[in-house]
């Protein structure tokens, strides 16, 4: 590997010149910066970015906290931040927390050590550890009670405009299949799906799900072995929607004559099933943009900015009449 001791022997000036060329700083005449440029690109070269973050303490990099990578949801959120991130010259580190603690605490420990920039996290902090962190943290899609700004739809709004559009195709048995519970975008929707219930004079329906995937498909089993078949279903996210869609066609229930299914979220998968559904589309990847650029505004200018309210739109498929 080629090393600093080695552009300094050939460009014949000290390691130390070569250091100041590399890193910007302090005075170098014209004639030793061509020499040493010279040597760089004769030898290939590259400085090594992580050492010269860890000795200057930036890094331009923006660390990034999903919950579960396999959720197609985040994929896409993550695209948009790094998208964004590449756009202002920063680099992403992908952070999948899988919903584990431990996992949380040994990411933080590698912000502090990587010296990143700033976080952006859809996932709410659940250890203390977060208390410790002296950098700029944006929230996205997922809020948390601790003044952090946050880029996220309004999901009550958006969970009442979905049950209400069930409710004027017909349904009145409508049963919400909720997200994890204590995550605040999983109850805001439950809320939202409540307030439409109660306006029409429904009585409403809410059964307990996850947003794991494993976690769901058992879920989707046990609903359906308990409940006689609801006229609609209204699922918290999309990858819900898509499981008990599939259980529901499994057990030969007519979609949407006999059970419409709507979710929430707009991913790519929810165009690609069949029927195609129909769901409430979060702007996702313009979400992982606003989150982006919100935090570099942070990072280089430490201005305060406060929480971008997003707008759901109704997405038609064929799940519905």
């Amino acid at each position: 590997m080629v090393t600093i001791k080695d552009v300094a022997a050939l460009s014949g000036l000290s390691t130390g010149t070569v250091s100041r060329v590399i890193n910007g700083n302090g005075y170098v005449s014209a004639e030793s910066r061509k020499k040493i440029e010279h040597a760089m690109a004769e030898l290939n070269y590259h400085p090594n970015a992580m050492a010269r973050a860890l000795n200057h303490k930036q890094s331009k990099i923006i660390g990034l906290v999903i919950p579960d990578i396999t959720n197609p949801f985040f994929p896409m959120l993550t695209r948009g931040v790094e998208d964004t991130a590449s756009k202002y010259g920063y680099t992403v580190m992908l952070c999948n927390i899988d919903e584990n603690s431990e996992a949380e605490k040994r990411y933080i420990d590698m912000f502090k050590r990587y010296y990143v920039e700033g976080i952006i996290s859809a996932a709410l902090p659940t250890v203390a550890e977060w208390d410790s962190i002296e950098v700029p943290i944006v929230m996205t899609d997922r809020s948390a009670d601790l003044n952090y700004p946050t880029v996220a739809v309004d999901n009550v709004t958006a969970a009442k405009e979905m049950t209400e559009f069930l409710i004027s195709k017909g349904a009145t048995q409508i049963v919400h299949i909720a997200g994890s519970a204590g995550v605040n975008t999983a109850l805001d929707r439950r809320e939202g799906y409540k307030q439409a219930m109660e306006e029409a004079g429904l009585s409403f329906n809410i059964f307990e799900s996850d947003f794991n995937s494993n976690e769901i498909k058992d879920k989707a089993g046990h609903f359906f072995d308990t409940h006689e078949c609801p006229d609609a279903l209204f699922c918290a996210n999309d990858l819900i929607a898509a499981i008990f869609m599939k259980e529901a066609l499994k057990r030969n229930i007519k979609i949407p004559e006999e059970m419409q299914i709507v979710g929430f979220d707009g991913i790519l998968m929810s165009e690609m099933l069949s029927p195609p559904l129909t769901t409430m589309r979060q702007p996702i990847y313009e979400m992982g943009q606003i989150a982006c650029e919100t935090l570099i505004k942070k990072v280089e200018s430490n201005i305060e900015v406060g929480d971008t309210i997003l707008k759901a739109t109704l997405q038609l498929g064929g799940t519905t009449l």
